[in-house]
């Protein structure tokens, strides 16, 4: 095996692992409500989607992915809720940027920014902010993923309501910026604190990423690790 091969596999593994731990942690949290961002075929809300009865949202920005996983998700997972919008700091529009080296339904790298990949082509596409479109939410304990492409900025600064909700956030953060005008991991860390949230885990899966978990301290120790 090569070790570009080797890389591929182990950054697999550990993106995956990320997840798991992640899952497993609801254990103890008990939510009632999941949000995915970035969700691609929205394999986190699927997975929450058999601790939880109901209130599983996933929104993927892409319209090629989305097209490509709504009628499978609706068969395999119909109680998941899936929304071809991209969640940012505003309502209305915003460009989502796609590569035009790959297939835009075979990636999940594309997004609202730029400067990472070389620019096939863009597209105006609906936006909104987590704050908005739960308006009405109240009295929930949320778990929140988020895998936005370089747009935790955008994604952070709109959900100042949505975030006093939740107990958990799984967000992939990067140490140096692969995108342009983005925030890096210790913008997201210091944010996050500010937020009255503690880091659980970090988990480095690639060159200059990783997944990093928070949560709010309780007055009981969570470790399941």
């Amino acid at each position: 095996m090569s070790n570009n091969a080797y890389m591929i596999q182990l950054n697999m593994f550990t993106d995956v692992y990320s997840m798991v731990d992640f899952l497993r942690l609801q254990n103890s949290l008990s939510p009632t409500m999941s949000i995915e961002v970035g969700a691609y075929d929205a394999d986190f809300s699927v997975q929450m989607s058999k601790k939880l009865w109901t209130n599983m949202y996933a929104f993927e920005a892409s319209k090629p992915v989305f097209d490509r996983y709504k009628d499978v998700l609706a068969t395999e997972a119909p109680r998941v809720k899936y929304i071809n919008k991209a969640i940012t700091d505003h309502e209305g529009f915003v460009d989502i940027f796609y590569d035009g080296q790959t297939n835009p339904a075979d990636v999940g790298h594309n997004g609202i920014k730029s400067g990472r990949y070389e620019k096939g082509y863009s597209e105006k596409i609906q936006c909104t902010t987590l704050d908005i479109f739960f308006k009405d939410i109240k009295d929930h304990n949320i778990a929140l993923w988020i895998d936005c492409e370089g747009a935790n900025r955008e994604v952070l600064a709109g959900a100042e309501k949505t975030l006093s909700l939740c107990s958990s956030v799984y967000i992939e953060v990067e140490d140096k910026p692969l995108w342009d005008d983005i925030w890096l991991k210790d913008d997201v860390l210091r944010f996050m604190q500010n937020k009255g949230f503690v880091q659980y885990a970090e988990y480095g899966y690639a060159p200059n990423q990783s997944n990093m978990i928070f949560i709010k301290p309780r007055p009981f120790s969570v470790d399941n690790r």
